[in-house]
């Protein structure tokens, strides 16, 4: 019975054997064909940790390249204060040369042409002490005053508005006549006091001085300011009544060979650049005349806000040397105020940069 079960374990060792053989074979081919297939979990894990590496520092490396852009974006470097000073003389000056034009003076000032009076929106509220011409009419040179201040109103409507800082870019190109009609107010509600609408501004301002600018589209912009000009001064009684008057004035100021068209010309052209260094600072800049009646129309002797020194503020035929106090009795241009530093910050804080020029009572 044992010698007969002996050949069944035997054969049952044999079996196992084999299958135990089988299974390792299998085994090794089944690793063997996992391997051919693709990597291993380790394999995967260590190119996972390389791509996170990489990421990470393609990360830093971006982060680094953004701070680097927006550091150089950020610089900024303001005008000086002097510089602001001596681009205001210089239109001023221009203006008092537009002011004596014999066209000018023959078309505006003429003895048939309606007097500047205190009805008229050609000037700012409260710049004139109007009661001294309630029984004289004023003075030659009364009126040249009055047409000087006049001329800055113009430009402080159409060029240095606030609201509109791009206005001096309309027409240099399609880029630059896009921006101009941004309503900036509406942009930046508190662009008054906003650095962030500074700083936009700014760099607005600065890659439109980069586009490029046709010659004949700058002398478009100078044509367009100067039929607003004209305008301006027809629709606020400066000209005689009658439509020849105004062609004939239209056709001066369009030929910039003659005497009226070449000075308002020149005024343009420096409001223009003028205009444009403002609006591409960070600062605020404002165009403003002193309100008279405030101060019961009296100059201080050192009256932070006027002066009666022509040559500072570019008034060279009323150069002084003495500022004395007095009665004022009329403004001629205005002062600048710049608000906050060059940086753009604590634009809620105001200083006068240049000060008004006044003509004092019984002076001229």
């Amino acid at each position: 019975m044992a010698n007969r079960l002996a050949p069944m374990d035997t054969v049952t060792t044999t079996t196992v054997t084999t299958a135990t053989t089988a299974i390792t074979v299998t085994t090794a081919i089944v690793q063997r064909e996992t391997r051919s297939v693709g990597p291993t979990y380790e394999e995967l894990f260590q190119g996972y940790r390389y791509e996170q590496r990489k990421r990470l520092e393609a990360e830093e490396k971006l982060e680094r390249l953004q701070t680097e852009v927006l550091k150089s974006v950020d610089r900024f470097d303001p005008s000086f204060d002097s510089t602001i000073s001596v681009e205001f003389r210089s239109l001023n000056d221009k203006i008092g040369k537009l002011c004596k034009s014999k066209r000018l003076t023959e078309l505006v000032l003429s003895d048939d042409s309606p007097p500047i009076s205190r009805e008229s929106s050609a000037l700012w509220e409260d710049t004139v002490q109007w009661t001294l011409f309630d029984d004289r009419a004023a003075t030659r040179a009364e009126k040249k005053m009055l047409l000087r201040q006049a001329v800055w109103k113009f430009l402080v409507e159409t060029l240095f508005n606030r609201a509109r800082p791009f206005a001096s870019f309309g027409d240099d190109n399609p880029q630059a006549n896009l921006v101009e009609r941004i309503c900036f107010e509406k942009l930046f509600p508190d662009h008054l006091t906003s650095e962030n609408a500074a700083r936009w501004r700014s760099l607005t301002v600065r890659q439109l001085k980069t586009l490029p600018i046709d010659e004949q589209a700058s002398k478009q912009v100078r044509k367009r300011f100067a039929l607003k000009f004209v305008g301006f001064i027809g629709d606020r009684g400066l000209i005689a009544e009658g439509e020849g008057r105004l062609k004939q004035i239209e056709a001066a100021v369009l030929n910039t060979k003659e005497d009226l068209g070449k000075h308002l010309d020149l005024v343009l052209d420096q409001a223009i650049g003028f205009s444009r260094l403002l609006a591409g600072e960070r600062a605020g800049y404002e165009l403003r005349a002193p309100q008279l009646s405030a101060m019961e129309f009296r100059k201080s002797e050192d009256d932070m806000m006027i002066t009666v020194i022509g040559g500072p503020v570019g008034v060279v035929d009323a150069d002084r040397e003495d500022d004395p106090e007095g009665n004022i009795k009329m403004i001629g241009s205005p002062m600048v105020i710049k608000f906050g530093d060059g940086g753009g910050r604590n634009l809620d804080e105001e200083m006068v940069l240049v000060k008004a020029f006044a003509v004092l009572v019984d002076e001229d």
